[in-house]
């Protein structure tokens, strides 16, 4: 009896002695790692992907050859009926820290406060191809003669969106329609998106505005089974290098292929993303991603995103990239870590594990004790 009373009055002196005691009755908060911010670049590829109930939303920041001689084509996989598009006055940026580095800090902290008294006091699949020289992006569709079906088209701020469907050969004769100098089956990559039964969303600068925009954006809402982004189309760039840059909403896990897992970095971050200009578009988007993420923690802005940086030959994109909703389980922890140690320190996941390390503890205490005493 009197073995079994040593060992408990043993566990709880150890589990008072872990819980932090503040003065104010506030939270500890340990040093927080370097904070980043993500944006749009020139030259590069740069995405945003949000998914709910089974819509995704992406935010696509169009980068043009040049001023009225090219076409940007997008592949989205679902029924063009179904595709909802609109033109983006502004971009969508991020901040944040990167969530391992965090936690790593928060650890490093917990345990150098924490540990020491419980032991020793008993985170463009885009194809921009030139146009022909004479122009005529701004001419009527003729799609019902081409076999190119037409669901929706926006014109605003000096730019063309369309969203298409049809075989590959009638896609082909649509984009020579508006100036696309391009012969059937010289990409591949669409024929492959028309057999799969994508539809395709096309831009262009309308050559007789003057209300062009520097850099525009195109918001694509669809119904999908799961999160896409698609690369193949890239590939018609051979060995250059296309850099792109993808956000994804939520802590995700990119099924990164062998072909680009070289090239490919994958980082996790807790932060903000917001718009520098009043575009109601972006700003519907951004109020998405952050009600999605309002109830992870106390400052409502806290987003969580995955960052996806893919620089690679472009002959080296064989595939689409497919995104899982799952959160790695490494990261999970992190998150953990961060949440429990950082915003809400004396929650019951934290006394939990408190009490547990704390009993650990005290059983090896009470062995010593106890084995020392059978010893004797």
């Amino acid at each position: 009896m009197r073995r079994i009373t040593l060992t408990f009055v043993l566990i709880i002196a150890l589990v008072m002695a872990a819980i932090p005691v503040q003065g104010d009755g506030g939270g500890f908060v340990p040093p927080q790692a370097p904070t980043e911010d993500i944006a749009a670049r020139e030259n590069e590829q740069y995405a945003v992907i949000h998914y709910e109930n089974g819509i995704q939303y992406t935010y696509i920041s169009i980068q043009f050859m040049s001023s009225s001689e090219s076409v940007w084509i997008y592949p989205v996989h679902s029924r063009a009926e179904d595709v909802k598009v609109a033109i983006a006055t502004s971009s969508i940026t991020f901040s944040g820290m990167d969530i391992k580095e965090e936690a790593k800090y928060n650890l490093k902290n917990s345990f150098e406060d924490i540990i020491p008294t419980m032991v020793f006091t008993p985170v463009i699949p885009v194809l921009m191809y030139p146009m022909a020289a004479s122009g005529g992006a701004g001419k009527g569709l003729g799609g019902g003669e081409s076999g190119v079906t037409v669901t929706s088209r926006v014109y605003e701020h000096g730019y063309t969106v369309e969203v298409v469907s049809g075989g590959g050969e009638a896609i082909y004769s649509h984009l020579q329609k508006h100036g696309l100098d391009i012969s059937k089956g010289r990409i591949p990559q669409i024929d492959h998106y028309s057999k799969e039964g994508y539809s395709f969303v096309l831009a262009w600068f309308n050559q007789s505005s003057d209300e062009r925009i520097r850099s525009p954006g195109i918001i694509i809402e669809h119904p999908a089974d799961e999160m896409e982004y698609p690369l193949i189309l890239t590939s018609v760039y051979g060995d250059r290098k296309v850099p792109a840059t993808i956000i994804v909403s939520g802590f995700v896990t990119p099924q990164v292929y062998d072909d680009i897992k070289p090239y490919t970095k994958v980082k996790y971050y807790i932060g903000d993303c917001k718009t520098q200009k009043l575009d109601n578009n972006v700003i519907h988007l951004i109020k998405l991603i952050h009600r999605a993420h309002s109830k992870r923690y106390r400052d409502e802005t806290y987003v969580e995103y995955t960052y996806i940086h893919i620089n690679s030959p472009a002959n080296k994109l064989t595939s689409d990239l497919i995104i899982d909703p799952h959160t790695p389980v490494d990261v999970s922890l992190a998150r953990f870590i961060h949440r429990d140690y950082l915003y809400d320190v004396c929650t019951p996941p934290f006394y939990i594990t408190a009490v547990l390390i704390a009993a650990l503890t005290g059983i090896f205490w009470g062995y010593l004790v106890i084995g020392r005493k059978r010893s004797e």
